[in-house]
């Protein structure tokens, strides 16, 4: 009778191929070197769950587990080898938000400025055209002046070249616009915390604006909105902010691109701003 007892009680409970082979499913997802060492804390706490006799209890765990899957497999990237260590702080939610906000912020106006100003003036030689009486007005060039792209299109490149070029309010505004989407698009619960973080880059972002005022009234200089949104990518690439390493390498390349593009137009580019103003 107790040998009975003992079988019973090792009786894997109903539904166990299952779970190990949804568990077996799940660390295919995760890279090689992390693999085992989850699988086997997945196993371990269903093994415990499964004393209180409820298979709802493990299919909830099962659920939660596929549910937090992304975020494990980012951070497990940068795990040690199946061994003991603590892993890498992800990257605290101000982070993510700052970095969407200047990627976003920075892509528009950076393509903004590569397709409408840098773009036609040297694909058509501008000042060649100039020089040769030649009508060269990039409202009537592509694609700003191409009727057959759609007009809010037009329009945003518009805007990134103008906060290229020296009115750093609209490349403030975008970035407000897109800290007030991502607290509209946060879950009801977080998004508290997401506009406390957006008010913090709004504030930071009205505090530029100030100063670009002083400095451009002072200074001859263009681009200050566009040379501290480029540090900020930097300063996220390059510090200790928990992003994952394909958004280390996207801020990097836009950070980059934004002081590439702050020299230009405030030394070789000087004639080409001013025919793009004009």
């Amino acid at each position: 009778m107790t040998g009975r007892r003992g079988r019973a009680a090792r009786k894997p409970p109903p539904g166990a191929r299952l779970e190990r082979a949804l568990v077996a499913a799940l660390g295919s997802a995760l890279p090689a070197h992390f693999r085992a060492r989850q699988r086997a804390e997945w196993e371990a706490d269903l093994a415990e769950l499964a004393l209180d006799g409820r298979p709802a209890t493990r299919w909830r765990y099962l659920l939660a587990a596929a549910r937090t899957l992304p975020t494990l497999r980012a951070v497990a990237r940068h795990a040690r080898v199946d061994g003991p260590g603590a892993l890498p702080t992800p990257a605290t939610p101000t982070a993510r938000t700052l970095a969407w906000v200047t990627a976003t912020s920075l892509g528009w106006t950076l393509l903004s400025w590569a397709v409408v100003i840098a773009g036609p003036y040297l694909a058509l030689d501008v000042p060649a055209r100039l020089a040769a009486g030649v009508e060269s007005d990039p409202k009537g060039m592509w694609p700003i002046g191409d009727p057959a792209l759609p007009l809010p299109l037009r329009i945003a490149l518009a805007l990134g070249c103008y906060a290229a070029t020296g009115m750093d309010i609209l490349l403030l505004g975008v970035t407000g616009m897109v800290a007030l989407c991502l607290v509209l698009s946060a879950p009801r619960p977080d998004r508290q915390r997401a506009l406390e973080r957006s008010v913090v880059i709004g504030t930071a972002a009205l505090a530029l604006m100030v100063a670009d005022a002083f400095a451009s009234l002072t200074f001859p200089f263009t681009g200050l909105a566009l040379t501290v949104t480029g540090i900020t990518a930097a300063a996220l690439a390059v510090g200790r902010s928990g992003l994952p390493a394909r958004w280390r390498i996207v801020l990097g390349a836009l950070a980059a691109a934004g002081i590439a593009v702050v020299i230009t137009d405030n030394t070789v580019g000087t004639d080409m701003i001013v025919w793009f103003r004009d």
